[in-house]
């Protein structure tokens, strides 16, 4: 049986944009445990949510601002045990380019609408940050809070790899 893990490394490997799309698909975060991850990820790196724009579908704000800070989609693999009763969610980050992360915002919108496939605010949203978010992903959108953020998440990196 395939698991998320077998996943993220056919994803890493493949060259064809289309083929990560339908894998990147697979990736996106499923259950509540990981849209909470994904909202505390979002906090740790100071994103606003929905810059400039409604609450709705806050979630995938959040997923689209870390994924643009980070330049990854984090994944969340399985569970490991810290102590009694205290589990950590497992995580790989997973490289992404930014049509890959705009298209994942999108994906997300559509998941969550009632429209699906066909939703209007997907589309529009996923035009928005397509036409207007080169500034954000190369870390010179919204100035110092997205330097403040990378240098966050450097921080946050740092000290789960210090022993």
């Amino acid at each position: 049986m395939r698991t998320r893990l077998d996943t993220v490394r056919d994803f890493e490997v493949c060259k064809s944009a289309a083929v990560r799309k339908v894998l990147l698909g697979f990736l996106l975060p499923d259950g509540e445990e990981e849209w909470e991850w994904i909202r505390q990820e979002a906090r740790r790196l100071g994103t606003d949510g929905c810059t400039g724009g409604r609450e709705v579908y806050e979630d995938a704000c959040y997923l689209h601002d870390v994924c643009y800070r980070t330049h990854t989609l984090p994944v969340v693999v399985g569970t490991e045990r810290l102590g009694e009763g205290i589990d950590e969610p497992r995580v790989c980050y997973v490289k992404l380019d930014r049509e890959e992360a705009d298209w994942a915002f999108a994906e997300v919108i559509r998941r969550m609408s009632p429209a699906g496939r066909w939703s209007p605010l997907a589309a529009a949203r996923h035009l928005v940050v397509r036409l207007m978010g080169y500034w954000a992903w190369v870390g010179k959108g919204s100035g110092r809070m997205a330097r403040r953020a990378m240098e966050a998440w450097i921080d946050v990196k740092r000290e789960q790899e210090a022993p």
